[in-house]
């Protein structure tokens, strides 16, 4: 995983705890955490957002029709 992992949990921990008992705020808050958290973690195992992850090829065919 990244680097940042370990101060970036604890603080999203903080921020989505700390948010919970907001009626309308709590819930979106835990929502934006967790599916961000999924996502890099996705990211993470597909190689997205690294040095290792391939380039995109140039000469890529045009999937749009006319």
């Amino acid at each position: 995983m990244t680097d940042a992992l370990p101060v970036a949990l604890p603080l999203a921990v903080v921020a989505a705890a700390g948010t919970a008992f907001v009626p309308t705020v709590g819930p979106a808050v835990a929502f934006v955490v967790v599916h961000v958290g999924v996502g890099t973690i996705a990211m993470d195992l597909v190689g997205i957002g690294t040095s290792e992850a391939p380039a995109p090829r140039k000469n890529q065919a045009s999937t749009e029709s006319s």
